[in-house]
């Protein structure tokens, strides 16, 4: 079902099937899509500021250069989602599972990814400035190139992670798990 470009803003969409549809450039600001099935659904350059997705099941759905900020994925389901590109700045993503997603190039500033599974997720040159990834498993995880200035990522398990390159600035990595971690030219610097 195709339903591109098409204005869904403010309504009341909780546990609604949109399995598999195509919602491309769709205006979809403050909706509630609570509980919603939205595995596999193109929602590519869609605006959904301040949306409700809470525990959403978003597997494989693609959100590509997707308006995201202040939306809510508390408890949702992300597996190998496509989130290249996309602003979640400010987004609550608390226990969401992105286990493998793609999100490349997205910003993640001051998103609060506290207790997500990020395992074998891709976060090559994201801006993750002011974030918090406490508890997060990002285990395998690509994080290289990355802008994690200001981030917390206390008892957070990054081995097997890449950070090549990444910077790590004002960071708090209390009892953090680098383990077997790549941190090859990363910047972890604490400003005077």
């Amino acid at each position: 079902m195709y339903l591109g470009a098409t204005d869904l803003s403010k309504l009341d969409l909780r546990e609604v099937n949109f399995q598999g549809s195509d919602l491309s450039n769709a205006i979809l600001r403050e909706v509630n899509l609570e509980g919603a099935d939205l595995s596999g659904v193109i929602l590519r350059s869609a605006d959904l500021a301040s949306a409700n997705l809470t525990r959403a099941n978003l597997d494989g759905a693609v959100l590509s250069e997707a308006l995201l900020h202040s939306a809510q994925f508390g408890g949702a389901s992300m597996e190998e989602c496509d989130l290249r590109g996309a602003n979640l700045f400010h987004a609550r993503m608390e226990e969401a599972n992105l286990k493998k997603a793609l999100l490349q190039g997205a910003n993640l500033s001051e998103v609060n990814l506290t207790g997500a599974n990020l395992r074998g997720a891709n976060l090559l040159n994201v801006s993750a400035v002011n974030s918090t990834f406490v508890w997060a498993d990002m285990r395998e995880a690509v994080l290289a190139k990355g802008d994690f200035t200001g981030t917390d990522f206390s008892d957070a398990k990054l081995s097997d992670a890449n950070l090549l390159q990444s910077t790590l600035v004002k960071t708090r990595l209390v009892a953090t798990n680098f383990k077997a971690a790549t941190l090859k030219g990363s910047n972890l610097s604490v400003p005077e």
